[in-house]
């Protein structure tokens, strides 16, 4: 029988029931142990709360090898009417990697694979290539009124660009120009899913290999929901990056402040290295680095204006769970 590749629920129906989990990244059992603390249940193969419904927030593929287990768990919830599923930045890489343009060439170049390497490995062909369509159809941000949901980073202009070009709230064509990287829906992705970055330069690169020599990235994730200071240092504007030189261009201008009147914003992503803690009263992330051996999080929302300390649940890292590193 054909699996469905859909998923219908109005989260306005359970707006203020919803817990918002962050990237997975393969760690099944650790999502299991989630999922048991939060009060859902494993009722004939589908996991439910008998009041709440799950969101998850993207990320479920790459680095821990439990990849089908964790995919096959949250579709069964999604199909079940249990939860909703957002895209994330590690889906949408591989929409590119195994999507040929008219030329018939990837649209995202084969050399980004290798961030695939796990879930090319636990993955068959024709589950890859299913699951990949499915991933088309999730839901690329979500606005309840009350509270936004989005992967990385939100941005009112940019996520009014994708409500013109994917008035569906799904990546159901248009692909080629999504990423054409010179176009305004492809800039908009990005920033949604992947948030805002400055590129480092080859000295501030090198003075951090001699601080983090496993630091492999070109660019930095700027800390879009902190007060950043004008003229800020590298600390101060970014994460990871401990350098107090100061940014040699104009940060404000690579992103947008998140209004502090706005509504609540939760978001992933950004594997936080911390203990799980509150950011800011309308700004709250829930990926503190499952993947790391750190904590699988998720915020319980009951419908306040302003995020609570005692509404996050965490768990640790499952020694069960395997991460592979990437290859070099």
């Amino acid at each position: 029988m054909e699996r469905n590749t859909t998923q219908f629920l109005d989260l306005s129906t359970y707006i203020d029931k919803l817990d918002i989990i962050g990237d997975i990244h393969g760690c099944y059992h650790t999502l299991v142990d989630l999922l048991y603390k939060l009060g859902y249940k494993n009722i004939n193969g589908v996991w439910q709360h008998p009041q709440r419904i799950a969101v998850f927030m993207g990320d479920y593929i790459d680095r821990g090898i439990y990849i089908p287990q964790v995919l096959d768990l949250i579709k069964n919830m999604v199909d079940n009417g249990k939860a909703i599923a957002l895209l994330g930045n590690h889906e949408m890489n591989l929409i590119g990697v195994y999507t040929l343009d008219r030329n018939g060439q990837p649209l995202r170049s084969h050399k980004k694979l290798r961030q695939h390497h796990v879930t090319i490995r636990v993955l068959e062909e024709n589950n890859l290539h299913f699951w990949i369509e499915w991933f088309k159809k999730l839901p690329l941000f979500i606005d309840l009124g009350k509270i936004r949901l989005v992967h990385a980073a939100w941005h009112d202009e940019y996520i009014d660009i994708i409500k013109h070009y994917f008035p569906d709230n799904y990546l159901d064509g248009n692909l080629t120009l999504a990423f054409d990287r010179s176009s305004q829906i492809s800039k908009a992705l990005k920033y949604i899913l992947k948030g805002p970055e400055i590129l480092l330069s080859p000295d501030i690169l090198g003075k951090l290999k001699r601080i983090q020599p496993s630091y492999k990235l070109k660019e930095a994730r700027i800390r879009w929901w902190d007060n950043i200071p004008d003229n800020p240092t590298f600390r101060q504007a970014t994460l990871l990056i401990p350098i107090d030189e100061k940014v040699p261009e104009d940060i404000k201008a690579l992103y947008k402040p998140y209004p502090e009147e706005a509504p609540i914003v939760f978001f992933g992503h950004y594997s936080l290295d911390s203990d799980p803690h509150i950011i800011r009263h309308n700004v709250q992330c829930v990926d503190f680095g499952v993947y790391k051996k750190n904590f699988l999080a998720a915020y319980r929302y009951n419908g306040e204006q302003v995020v609570k300390e005692e509404n996050l649940v965490y768990v640790p890292y499952n020694e069960q769970d395997i991460v592979l590193p990437s290859p070099h």
